[in-house]
């Protein structure tokens, strides 16, 4: 076992680039068939940020300056800020453009729950991830269903409704992220549910991206996507732009022991350095107390940022450490090899705590 003296909370920024990618191919769909194409009508209206009461800097939720209990109700006040939108007529369809994703949404994509489609105005949000400080502050992590780690150029939430009904979006004629490395290509579509976790493919045929001079031919690069279906994935609304990453060989199965303030609202992150990659444990157990990776999840000789927060009572506790590298670890059996990191988080004050989390 072995420890790590905690780290006094300070403002850092995260520098990072993709890892090799997989090759480039065409974008495919599964046999259920997408949404018919043809013209659009008119694009959805200008976003505009919906108001979430105060600053992201403070903890003033505009309920009577209550510190935040749970992750989600972190996650809503540090993460980034909905966009709201509106889709003049939901039976043509229309294009929303972000920050850094552009979506056009097919003719007759959204429907209620129990089936019948939706006419008329629509409302829409949009929430993008821009960053991995972004993925870390709203809960997002790069990995997948089975483990594996997932190298990204932005993720996005969105979510439809009508007259306050919950709608399902059934289909995406085009999707283009900005590129963080304008040098990488071949870029994977990949989806979770609303809490980001497990992301999976939603194609039986992965969908890759083309690596684009700008959404209209010129500007900046982007990672573009054509004919995303997205009905029959249990309608998620979540898309992520990712391709897989050539990481070491030999992995291990990481157990991160608090000595103090051990909590079920804490999250655990590493950041592994030249990647965008944010990569999460997920798994809490109380008798350790801590958090367990996936087993043999972690390859060995990756160093980053491990960066891991508690949520107790209203107060707020944070250990990182800016240059952690996955160890061999023991064989203890079974084909599993594991490290066991014992770490004691700090109470923070709110002022250290949202710096360090606003500068990733």
């Amino acid at each position: 076992m072995r420890s790590i003296c905690p780290f006094v909370p300070t403002l850092l920024a995260l520098l990072s680039g993709c890892l090799p990618l997989a090759a480039e191919t065409e974008a495919q769909l599964d046999d259920s068939g997408a949404p018919g194409g043809g013209a659009l009508g008119d694009s959805a209206d200008s976003g505009d940020r919906l108001d979430t009461g105060e600053a992201n800097d403070s903890w003033d939720t505009g309920g009577g300056g209550s510190a935040p209990a749970t992750l989600a109700e972190l996650f809503a006040l540090l993460g980034p800020e909905p966009t709201a939108f509106t889709i003049a007529d939901a039976s043509v369809g229309g294009a929303i453009a972000g920050d850094s994703v552009h979506i056009t949404i097919g003719p007759k994509a959204f429907s209620f729950s129990d089936g019948r489609l939706a006419g008329g105005a629509v409302d829409v949000e949009l929430t993008e991830y821009d960053s991995l400080g972004d993925m870390v502050r709203g809960g997002r992590a790069t990995l997948t269903a089975d483990g594996d780690w997932l190298a990204t150029s932005g993720s996005f939430a969105l979510k439809a409704s009508q007259e306050g009904q919950p709608l399902a979006i059934n289909g995406i004629t085009d999707l283009a992220f900005d590129a963080w490395d304008s040098t990488a290509s071949g870029m994977e579509l990949f989806v979770a549910g609303d809490a980001g976790e497990a992301w999976t493919r939603p194609l039986e045929e992965p969908a890759t991206a083309t690596l684009v001079r700008g959404k209209d031919g010129s500007g900046d690069n982007a990672f573009q996507f054509s004919g995303v279906w997205a009905g029959g994935i249990g309608g998620y609304s979540a898309y992520n732009c990712d391709a897989i990453t050539n990481l070491s060989a030999v992995h291990v199965t990481l157990d991160v022991v608090f000595l103090s303030h051990f909590s079920t609202e804490a999250a655990v992150f590493f950041l592994p350095a030249g990647a965008s990659s944010a990569v999460q444990l997920y798994t809490g157990d109380s008798s350790l107390p801590g958090y367990r990776s996936y087993m043999n999840g972690m390859p060995v000789g990756i160093t980053g940022k491990l960066v891991i927060y508690s949520l107790i009572d209203g107060e707020r506790f944070l250990f990182h450490d800016d240059a952690y590298t996955i160890p061999v670890g023991v064989d203890v059996g079974g084909g599993e090899m594991k490290e066991t990191l014992s770490v004691d988080l700090l109470p923070t004050s709110e002022a250290d705590f949202n710096a360090y989390l606003n500068g990733l």
